[in-house]
This record gives C-alpha cells, structure tokens and sequence, in this order.
C-alpha cells in the first residue's frame, strides 16, 4: 500500500522525492527525471524543475492555463451533508474506497486534488501548491511516465481545462494497461470559473470522450433535484437586487429553504432518464490490456 504523502519531511529533497514519485518524467519529452542538488532535471531536455517546500513544480514551458489567476482559486469540499443528499446509487459515497480497491495498492493520481485529501493513498496534483498538493503539473501535460499508474481520479476539472480531450488522452498515457480511471463531470451545473468554466457533458459525453476505455459503469453522481436548487439559487444573482449582501442572504435563505428537496434524489437518481436533468455524471473505466 502507499505511504502518505505527509509521512515525508516537509523540506522534501529532490532524491526523496523520486523515492516517493518514481513515475515523476519531464511534462515536455516524458522522460524520467533526476535529482541534482535542490531541483530535479530532465536528462534529454536539461529542463530543470524546483522543489518549494518539498512540492515539485513540474510545469512545461506553455501551460494549457492562466497562471496569474490559478494561484487564486477558492478551493472547498463538500460537506458531509451535502454529499449525502447530492450523490446518488449505490456508488457515489464510496467512489474512492471503490477506486483504490480496483487498483490493489498501485499509485493513484488524484487530478485537481487539494486542499483535502480525498484519500491518503491519493497523490494530489494541481495547478499550483494548495494545501495538500503534492506535485504542480499541468492536465494537459501530465509529468508522468506512460504506463505508470493504477489509476487515475479526476472529479471536477475537466470543464475547467481548455482541452478536456487532451486530459483524457494523458490520463489513458499514463495509466498501466488494466488500470482504472474515474471522472466526475457536470452537466447542468452552475457558471463556476476556477480559475475559467468552459464544458458541461451529458452521459453520452463523457462515455464518448472516454472511448478509449473499457467502460465498467457510468451514471448519475448528482440528481435531478440538485440541478433544480443549484439553477434557482443562481437566478437569484438576475434578479434586479443592487445590493451584494442582500441577494447573497437572499440566497441563503433560498438555499436553506431549498435544501431539503435534496432527499429526493434518492428516489429520481433510479429513473433511467435522471441523467436527461443530472447536475453531474460520472464514467468509472479500464485501459485495456492492448492499449498503448
């Protein structure tokens, strides 16, 4: 089983931590890194790579994204609560229990992760070091050896990044041939820019866009109900109200009111055309055996 990321010093040193992410390669020629003094280094390319406060930024040239404005996103978890009356089936509470049993200890890559840690097991990346991040890379130029992991995780970024497509291609690269894959998309979700908001994917999108893989299951991961909260809560912020803190306790009040009608996904999410009004889907899959 892996070992936590918070078991290492917080003042990793470039050696260590290869020890911990042997997998680590250079985002631009996918070719495994090496420790010298305090960076790592790319032998092909000679590009270097710093280490601050024992996280590894390992970001290409050209990100896919606006660097000024990603070390200003909000991050947050979901509520125990919320959790409970927004994901339906019988899998969306225990999707990463699930996840890592599939993947019989190997490494996971948790795309997006921080500034909690879903799972311990988990190695976080993002787009810069949040809390709880343990590798700065870019989706789209994932700095991972191909056929290095047992799988990969990826809730709620692929309507953030420029070319969800792209992901997908590097999620299937670097996975080992068995491994698994898990996303977690909207569909008819709110506008929430972090650090921009470009997709929405119905069921038949995401399953589309994961082509590549063998399809284990794929569904509903937030309900019809949800989807109606979320879309009156918004048009509150259309309504003529000037003043900011006023349509902000407005829709808290909504909110709270609201709320409970939750509960009721638990019985709309079993409707074969929940996924028609979903807030969000998910797709779990395998890279199989004969994939490059």
């Amino acid at each position: 089983m892996a070992t936590h990321p918070s078991a290492f010093a917080v003042e990793k040193a470039p050696e260590r931590i290869l020890e911990r992410y042997p997998f680590l390669a250079c985002p631009t020629c996918i070719c495994a890194l090496q420790a010298d003094d305090s960076v790592l280094v790319c032998p092909r390319c000679r590009n270097t790579f710093p280490v601050r406060a024992g996280t590894p930024i390992v970001l290409p040239s050209n990100v896919s994204f606006d660097t000024a404005v990603a070390h200003d996103v909000a991050q947050s978890e979901k509520g125990w609560a919320r959790r409970v009356l927004t994901y339906g089936k019988h899998f969306g509470l225990h999707n990463h229990d699930r996840v890592l049993s599939l993947c019989a200890g190997g490494p996971v890559l948790n795309l997006g992760g921080g500034p909690t840690r879903d799972r311990p097991q988990y190695i976080n990346l993002n787009l810069a070091p949040f809390p709880n991040v343990d590798i700065v890379g870019d989706a789209e130029h994932l700095p991972i050896l191909g056929n290095a992991l047992a799988g990969v995780v990826c809730n709620a970024v692929l309507e953030h990044v420029c070319a969800p497509w792209l992901v997908v291609q590097e999620i299937q690269r670097v996975l080992r041939p068995g491994g698994h894959v898990y996303i977690e998309v909207p569909f008819l979700q709110h506008f929430h820019p972090s650090p921009d908001d470009f997709y929405r994917f119905t069921l038949h999108g995401v399953r589309e866009l994961c082509r590549d893989f063998e399809v284990l299951e794929s569904g509903v991961v937030n309900g019809p109900m949800v989807t109606f909260v979320e879309m009156v809560e918004s048009f509150i912020f259309l309504l003529p109200i000037r003043n900011r803190p006023i349509a902000s306790l407005t829709k808290g009040i909504v909110r709270t009111a609201l709320y409970p009608t939750r509960i009721l996904d638990l019985i709309l999410i079993r409707n074969e055309r929940a996924h028609t009004v979903a807030n969000g889907v998910y797709f779990l899959g395998r890279k199989t055996a004969c994939a490059n």
